[in-house]
């Protein structure tokens, strides 16, 4: 622990393997959707090594990490002078729920090559019933807007049977330029991850587009291969 709220979780691997480091923005209930240890089961230990960040005030990040930056311009300084990032071959950045907008707005900042939110929505269509009433709910917008255009592969992904995410992060995608929409299939709740994991594939989810370089060219990413077609034997006669 760094602190209360962040905490970063070290792989073990060969000392000269290039590694990734990943940002990870927790929903209201201060979790990737999923226990810990399930939800760092997905990673490669030998790759990467995971910063996963709380907001016990249940602002959306809008205020920062309690304790720790009170932004994301003051995240970006304090995660620089906190961890040596040089080591690190490149950062990824990944939020699930409330935290999809600030890691959407962190990955450009932070030089990432993804940043991939799982059911998110824009922070003017959260409730934030802890909020105070003065809270700038277009902030991360703002400073996405203001970092474009970026190398940062944006994308928003939801359970394809998820209606509700289907809706909110399609209109969140639609308000980011160049921000890419992922449909999962065979996934219905909401956050994809719990989802991925029940039907073993979460570790291919994050290898393939988080950690990875591509994305279905038909934007929907399925966790079993779609079915060879068998020839049709000639008929005899």
């Amino acid at each position: 622990d760094l602190t209360e709220n962040v905490t970063l979780y070290e792989g073990q691997g060969p000392a000269d393997a290039p590694r990734s480091l990943v940002v990870a923005f927790t929903g209201v209930a201060q979790r990737m959707m999923v226990p810990a240890a399930v939800f760092l089961q997905g990673f490669p230990a030998a790759r990467c090594d995971v910063l996963v960040l709380r907001d016990p005030t249940r602002t959306a990040f809008l205020a920062g990490v309690p304790g720790y930056a009170a932004g994301l311009p003051e995240l970006l300084a304090r995660i620089g002078r906190d961890i040596p990032l040089a080591r690190y071959a490149d950062r990824r950045c990944i939020g699930v729920s409330s935290g999809v907008a600030a890691a959407l707005a962190f990955g450009p900042m932070f030089g990432a090559a993804v940043a991939l939110g799982l059911g998110g929505m824009q922070p003017a269509a959260m409730h934030l019933r802890q909020a105070p009433s003065g809270i700038d709910r277009r902030l991360f917008h703002r400073l996405l807007l203001a970092t474009l255009p970026t190398t940062t592969r944006l994308v928003v992904a939801h359970g394809q049977a998820c209606q509700r995410d289907v809706l909110l992060g399609s209109m969140l995608a639609l308000t980011i330029p160049g921000c890419r929409v992922l449909s999962v299939a065979e996934v219905h709740q909401h956050g994809v991850v719990g989802g991925l994991h029940s039907v073993h594939a979460w570790p291919r989810f994050l290898d393939e587009v988080l950690l990875g370089d591509t994305l279905p060219a038909d934007g929907i990413w399925r966790p079993r291969p779609l079915p060879v077609s068998q020839p049709v034997a000639d008929c005899p006669g």
